[in-house]
């Protein structure tokens, strides 16, 4: 069962961030900390995927990126015809 994070009017108040920021830097550090993955951080981050990397790369967080993930662009890849390697 999903439930809402609720953030007090004193913790925005006294961290000065918006509802927004705060969602940002949770996101940011359960990435960081291997708590989410890239999809996940990125949609409670409320930002598109490119961004998302962008912010992490301005603070020189790497970029988990799994065989798995690798695979699954292969195949997205052969599946658009853009990729015709047969070795891949």
């Amino acid at each position: 069962m999903a439930k809402a994070l609720r953030v007090s009017e004193e913790v925005v108040t006294a961290t000065r961030m918006t509802e927004e920021e705060l969602a940002r830097e949770f996101a940011v550090f359960l990435y960081r900390e291997g708590k989410l993955s890239l999809a996940r951080a990125k949609e409670i981050a409320g930002m598109d995927r490119v961004a998302f990397q962008q912010l992490l790369a301005s603070r020189k967080i790497a970029i988990r990126y799994r065989k798995a993930d690798v695979r699954a662009d292969v195949a997205t890849l052969r599946g658009s015809k853009r990729l015709s390697l047969r070795s891949v």
